[in-house]
């Protein structure tokens, strides 16, 4: 659960102009630490989708994209830790 909660925390960050971690790295982050978590499942997947087609896009849409997750991630998150 610690896990989740840094990731969250990095999300908050994020969202509040951090520049600590890119979108890239906490996208990263996050399909290390849901992989095993059922209930946030539709988010993982989100993420690993994301992941496998970074070099399918254009770098602003790609960042683009990473936005919203992060802004998504964020959101679902704070949810499920009832933050």
């Amino acid at each position: 659960m610690k896990e989740i909660y840094d990731l969250y925390e990095k999300c908050a960050n994020y969202m509040s102009g951090d520049d600590t971690n890119t979108a890239k790295e906490i996208i990263e982050q996050a399909v290390d630490v849901l992989a095993d978590n059922k209930e946030l499942n539709e988010l993982w997947s989100r993420c690993v989708v994301h992941i496998n087609n970074w070099n399918g896009n254009s770098i602003e849409q790609q960042e683009s994209d990473a936005d919203e997750i992060v802004e998504e991630l964020s959101g679902e998150l704070g949810e499920y830790l009832d933050c």
